[in-house]
């Protein structure tokens, strides 16, 4: 059974999980306005402090935290950099 998540709550529990995967030279945080649901998905929007970061590096660590989110948790987030038209 999934347990029902509110948008702040969601907030809440993606930056704790981002903050474990943190890297040094760089910070890796969710965006408030860029957090909706469609259907059974959270789509949450994370930023880097800084442009210059590798992408390679940041998107791994978006999957790392999206797969603890999912394995721990068992609630279905997808982190990204930009939300899909079709999440309202």
């Amino acid at each position: 059974m999934r347990v029902k998540h509110s948008k702040s709550q969601i907030i809440a529990l993606v930056q704790k999980t981002l903050d474990r995967h943190q890297p040094d030279d760089y910070r890796m945080a969710v965006v408030r306005d860029g957090v909706v649901r469609n259907g059974d998905t959270w789509y949450v929007v994370v930023e880097p402090s800084r442009e210059d970061v590798r992408s390679y590096d940041f998107s791994a660590r978006l999957a790392e935290a999206a797969a603890e989110l999912w394995d721990v948790k068992g609630v279905k987030i997808q982190l990204t950099t930009v939300l899909p038209q079709y999440a309202d």
